[in-house]
């Protein structure tokens, strides 16, 4: 027993005709069995037409929809609004484009981001966020001069206390007595 099937779509309708062979090898039309059929079959053609639409018509790129949660922790720097910045940022996107201001810290330099709290390794700023990450500011201690005065016996002058960079301030002639 040997069947073959035409599809046919003709302006969305979907239409199908079977031939059943028969011993002498003739093809007969066989459609009567698929009149119970055709109903159900346009049923589910046209369900799949419409998932088919709403599937192209939406914005359904996976990359758009994971999210992921950066948060930079000043490290005992601040800003502003407090010690950590936490943000939201989609799959695959540079971090840099997300990264907040630099935090400052009393008597210390921002010197970047690390991904470790004691700042031996930094982060790659051209990294992708794939998943959640913390990163760590890094700081440098200002190095802090005490600057004394040899007057050779003249009065004598106030020490000053210089951060490395800076110039200190002309002191006062001395007087020799």
């Amino acid at each position: 027993h040997q069947e073959k099937s035409t599809l046919v779509f003709v302006l969305g309708i979907y239409k199908e005709k079977v031939w059943n062979c028969q011993p002498n090898g003739e093809f007969q039309d066989y459609n009567d069995h698929m009149k119970k059929t055709r109903k159900q079959k346009l049923w589910i053609l046209t369900a799949i037409c419409i998932i088919a639409f709403f599937i192209s018509s939406c914005d359904c790129d996976p990359a758009l929809t994971i999210r992921h949660t950066i948060t930079f922790d000043a490290n005992g720097g601040e800003w502003a609004d407090g010690a950590v910045f936490t943000t939201s940022v989609p799959d695959k996107a540079p971090i840099w484009d997300y990264r907040p201001s630099v935090p400052t810290r009393s008597g210390y330099n921002f010197k970047g981001w690390f991904s470790d709290r004691s700042a031996l390794h930094p982060y790659d700023p051209n990294a992708i966020v794939t998943e959640d990450v913390t990163l760590y500011a890094g700081w440098t201690g200002n190095i802090v001069y005490r600057i004394t005065f040899d007057t050779e016996g003249g009065t004598a002058l106030a020490p000053q206390l210089v951060t490395a960079g800076s110039t200190a301030i002309e002191p006062a002639n001395p007087e020799r007595k």
